[in-house]
């Protein structure tokens, strides 16, 4: 269930693109299989979000990286480990991809993922295995 922001969210979205709720309706039935923002779960307010950002949208939402947009190994193994940190409770799981952002930024001094040089890349990757390491060293 969504919360009353993140419906927000999308009707101001579909207002930004001019489309009407009849439409919106439809393109919610068509991307999420539910017509109703009510019924909607996280997974079908990811995609459908990312939907309407596609198309213009200028909203600022935590999303997660786009799905096959990233072809650097490199990178697809930093998404890996950081989703694998969620079950050590290291970061609430709906904040997990703006924790990533910050927790390069503030360690690495570089503001998003996609600004990261090779180099960096290694250095975020340890950085993320030794954060497991000390979380699975106390458990």
């Amino acid at each position: 269930m969504l919360s009353s922001r993140q419906k927000a969210v999308i009707i101001l979205a579909c207002k930004q693109l001019g489309i009407s709720d009849d439409d919106r309706h439809a393109m919610q039935q068509e991307i999420t299989g539910t017509a109703s923002l009510t019924h909607m779960d996280n997974a079908g307010f990811e995609a459908l979000a990312r939907h309407l950002h596609d198309r213009g949208a200028r909203i600022r939402i935590n999303l997660p990286p786009p799905a096959g947009s990233e072809q650097d190994p490199q990178l697809r193994l930093i998404f890996a480990l950081w989703a694998d940190l969620e079950p050590t409770g290291y970061y609430e799981p709906r904040y997990r991809w703006r924790a990533l952002r910050r927790f390069i930024s503030k360690r690495f001094g570089v503001e998003h993922w996609r600004f990261l040089d090779n180099e960096a890349k290694h250095k975020v990757i340890e950085a993320i295995k030794a954060i497991k390491k000390r979380r699975a060293q106390s458990a």
